[in-house]
C-alpha cells in the first residue's frame, strides 16, 4: 500500500468455502485515487506449491442484490502448502458493492490441478508434459533455418522432378 491509500474496511472473510483448496481468511477495502479496491488474504490449503488460482468476484449492494460478477485470476502465486499469501495487486470494485463473494474455481501447481465441487476440492493429476516438436522448431527459428528449409524443399521438388522425369523417358523407350 501507497501514502494516497485510504484504508475504509477490514474484516474476516464470513462466508464457506471448499476444503483444502484455496480460502480467503481476511480482506480489506481500500480507496486508491478515488477507486475503491477489494485485497484479499488468501490461503493455499493444498498440499502442493500454488502457482495460480482462478475464482469468480461477485460484488453485492446494500439489499444484497448482485451488482456485477466476474471471473478473475492470480497468477505467479508461488505459495507453499499451507502458506497465506496477499496478491499485491487490488481489485478495483464498484462504490455502490458493500459487501463481496468469492468462489474460487480452480488452482495449479507444479503436477496437481485443484477443481471445487461443492464443499470439497478434487485434484487431478497433470503429467509434466515435454514440449511438442512444432513448439520446439518455432521457438529455435533462425534466419539459418529458414534457409535451409528454403533449401530442403528446393532439393525436394528437384528430386520429384528428376523421378518424373525418368519416368517419362522410360514411358517413351518402351513405346518406341
Amino acid at each position: 500500500m501507497s501514502e494516497r491509500d485510504k484504508v475504509t474496511l477490514k474484516g474476516i472473510y464470513k462466508y464457506p468455502q471448499a476444503e483444502g483448496f484455496v480460502s480467503v481468511s481476511q480482506y480489506m477495502l481500500v480507496y486508491r485515487d478515488g477507486v475503491k479496491h477489494l485485497l484479499l488474504r488468501c490461503s493455499n490449503d493444498t498440499e502442493t506449491v500454488l502457482r495460480s488460482a482462478r475464482f469468480v468476484l461477485t460484488e453485492l449492494g446494500g439489499d444484497g442484490e448482485v451488482l456485477r460478477s466476474r471471473r478473475l485470476s492470480y497468477k505467479d502465486i508461488n505459495a507453499e502448502a499451507g502458506e497465506v499469501f496477499t496478491p499485491s495487486l487490488g481489485i478495483p470494485l464498484l462504490d455502490e458493492c458493500v459487501d463481496f463473494r468469492v468462489s474460487f474455481l480452480k488452482a495449479t501447481s507444479d503436477r496437481y490441478t485443484y477443481r471445487a465441487s461443492g464443499k470439497k476440492a478434487n485434484a487431478y493429476y497433470t503429467p509434466k508434459r515435454s514440449p511438442r516438436e512444432a513448439d520446439m522448431l518455432a521457438y529455435k527459428y533462425s534466419v539459418s533455418s529458414f534457409e535451409l528449409s528454403g533449401f530442403k524443399a528446393a532439393a525436394g521438388f528437384m528430386a520429384l522432378g528428376l523421378v518424373l522425369l525418368v519416368a517419362v523417358l522410360t514411358v517413351i523407350a518402351l513405346l518406341r
